[in-house]
């Protein structure tokens, strides 16, 4: 191999050993021999997480029911309250509006009260100067009539004196029993009167007794609102919660499924790896392509400069356009393009073993594709090659380049 060859694959040769690192280690991660009993722990405890997630959520649902309901029977209870007031409202009213009547009738007695005591006041003025008259005209004789002596004098005749006499009497008469009606009636007034009093008590009694109930049915109905408050806003931190439990609780269910996923396709991997058991095959691996091994692998010294290059793999020369087919069981890790090596695929036989293939024409498989013995893989090209159409392969355990030699078929087939 000449200095530009050597140029064009050494760099690129320790690039490449940092993909398959990096490739192996996620391989390895990944598909490790504990890998499924991993999964299986990671499914567990998610499960468990999610079992108390769904407890929870259970729990937030059943008390934002209660909450509902006690939000229902608050309402129910506050209309009430409401109803209640609005009753005794009206009753008040009606209770003032009796009192106000009765007060009026008060007024109205105590008004006429005031009038007939002021009109027997003056009967009694009538009266008292009456008497004076009496007592000043006959007090000599002790008789009831008023004046009988003036009346006798200034009669004219006996008839003039009879008339006047009957005339004495019977003002004397109603003057008498106009005290008396004046006496009955104030008697009357004084005793209605005492009677509305008393019922006018009573009512402003039962006004302040309604009063205070309305003020406890109001004080009541502001705690209730209070309560039916405190009720929604615990409520709605319910609802919050049991939301943010059934968006915890989906993406659980959905961790749990991916994770399922991978335990199921690590389990497939070790079965495949079971299947597979790439280090039994040493010795017997099929050859990836008939032709000829131009290089072999270690220590390469240049003929005419003297340079030591080191081959990872072998070169098998091959004619442009033949099937490059794979040596095992596995899975396609890795399907690209490098300098120095061109279109390029690794094939993952897990435990920790890959093969390479390199310089391909075109790539017949995708990543992640699994893949038997003597699937195509592509075909034998000369890209990133300086010296013709050929396959590149090499063998690799973890980091470690091993030669292919001693891994496959003993005869070379051209």
């Amino acid at each position: 191999m000449d200095g530009e060859q050597k140029r064009g694959t050494q760099v690129p040769d320790l690039i490449f050993v940092w993909i398959i690192i990096l490739g192996v280690a996620a391989g390895r991660a990944a598909h490790g021999d504990n890998g499924v009993e991993d999964y299986a722990r990671k499914i567990e405890r998610k499960s468990a997480a999610l079992d108390s997630i769904k407890s929870e959520l259970n729990r937030g649902r059943r008390k934002l029911e209660e909450l509902k309901r006690k939000e229902g029977s608050y309402l129910e209870q506050l209309a009430q309250v409401e109803k209640n007031i609005g009753n005794s409202q009206s009753y008040l009213a009606q209770v003032r509006r009796t009192i106000d009547t009765v007060s009026g009738r008060i007024d109205t007695l105590l008004d006429s009260l005031g009038f007939a005591e002021r009109k027997l006041d003056r009967r009694r003025r009538v009266m008292k100067e009456r008497l004076r008259d009496i007592y000043k005209a006959g007090r000599a004789y002790k008789t009831d009539a008023p004046g009988l002596i003036r009346i006798a004098v200034t009669s004219v005749n006996i008839a003039d004196l009879i008339h006047r006499v009957r005339y004495s009497q019977a003002l004397s008469a109603y003057d008498k029993d106009l005290l008396e009606a004046i006496q009955e009636t104030q008697l009357r007034i004084l005793e209605h009167t005492e009677t509305l009093q008393a019922q006018r008590e009573e009512l402003l009694a039962l006004r302040a007794a309604k009063e205070e109930e309305q003020s406890m049915l109001v004080a009541e109905q502001q705690a209730r609102q209070e309560t039916l408050e405190e009720v929604r806003a615990e409520k709605e931190a319910y609802v919050a919660m049991v939301g943010e439990l059934e968006q915890a609780q989906s993406e659980l269910n959905l961790i749990i499924k991916q994770l399922e996923k991978k335990r199921k396709e690590a389990e497939k991997d070790k079965a495949r790896r079971a299947e597979i058991a790439f280090a039994k095959r040493k010795g017997a691996l099929p050859w990836p392509v008939d032709g000829k091994v131009v290089r072999r692998f270690g220590k390469i010294v240049h003929p005419v400069y003297k340079t030591v290059t080191m081959n990872h793999g072998i070169d098998i020369e091959a004619t442009k356009g033949r099937k490059v087919m794979c040596v095992a069981p596995g899975r396609v890790d890795y399907v690209g393009w490098m300098r120095g090596y061109g279109k390029f695929v690794i094939v993952n036989h897990f435990d920790g073993y890959l093969t390479i293939y390199a310089h391909l024409g075109d790539i017949s498989v995708a990543q992640d594709q699994d893949v038997e013995y003597g699937t195509v893989l592509g075909v034998v090209g000369e890209t990133g090659s300086l010296s013709g159409p050929k396959l590149h392969f090499q063998i690799r355990q973890a980091t470690e380049p091993i030669d292919p030699a001693g891994w496959l078929e003993k005869e070379v087939r051209s």
